[in-house]
């Protein structure tokens, strides 16, 4: 039985004007009225991951969704008077800035082996604040050779590579949202076949293959439902919003 529902963002519970299919939203209340905590996972930084809230009329008047995971390894948690962070998260973030060296050692790498490539990188105060190296491509099979270079140097040390459509980022191996989410299940009590977990892009994939009831949307990379039905997850036949309520209904069941 289901008893958490984790949700990416962009690409799956957002439609493209940011807002959340009305029906989705209902869905979200019922199961959350009936004890299933709700929780969102992205890569958004905190503030950013309020904004889509906000226009849903889910913060700071809402009841969920309890747990929010941001920048793939910070957790905060719904509280009385808004969310509340979690002790963990400066550790977490000062793991990641510890590698941002290394960071640049291996986009240097990447230069040399891959000259054509042409890519911007975040800005110093993005990389200290947020704790890691973001770089942004103009075309997604740019990104997607850069990944492949970037793994490969990547092999040994405490870096990973995570991609999503026209970014690539260097990440500690100790962050996640897989790894988070597994933190926020421990903390209710949950193990990880008691969660349902919705994303649809490559920085979803440790998620959905965590041991979660996996699922994703129409609209997701091809990698991900080729993912998804290796596990016996759901696709849904809908895209993003609608998509998760598809998914929502079918294998958490809101009594419709």
């Amino acid at each position: 039985m289901v008893k958490m529902v984790a949700l990416d963002l962009d690409g799956t519970l957002l439609e493209a004007s940011g807002m959340i299919a009305q029906t989705t939203l209902e869905q979200l209340a019922k199961i959350s009225e009936g004890g299933c905590k709700i929780a969102i996972a992205t890569g958004r930084p905190y503030i950013r991951t309020l904004d889509p809230l906000k226009k849903n009329h889910l913060y700071p008047q809402g009841s969920f969704p309890q747990f929010l995971i941001c920048e793939e390894r910070d957790v905060y948690e719904l509280g009385e008077h808004g969310y509340v962070d979690w002790e963990s998260n400066q550790a977490t973030l000062e793991e990641e800035r510890s590698h941002l060296s290394l960071s640049h050692r291996l986009l240097s790498q990447l230069e040399k082996i891959a000259p054509t490539l042409e890519f911007a990188i975040n800005n110093a105060y993005s990389q200290t604040s947020r704790g890691f190296v973001e770089t942004y491509f103009v075309y997604p099979h740019e990104a997607l050779e850069a990944f492949e270079v970037l793994t490969d140097l990547a092999e040994g040390t405490p870096l990973k590579v995570t991609r999503n459509s026209r970014n690539v980022c260097l990440r500690s191996r100790k962050v996640g949202k897989g790894l988070t989410l597994k933190r926020v299940a421990d903390y209710c009590s949950l193990g990880l076949s008691e969660v349902l977990a919705v994303g649809d892009s490559h920085n979803d994939l440790e998620m959905l293959i965590s041991g979660v009831v996996s699922a994703t949307t129409n609209n997701a990379d091809e990698m991900i439902k080729e993912v998804v039905k290796q596990t016996g997850g759901l696709i849904s036949s809908l895209d993003r919003s609608l998509g998760v309520g598809q998914i929502i209904q079918r294998v958490v069941g809101t009594g419709e």
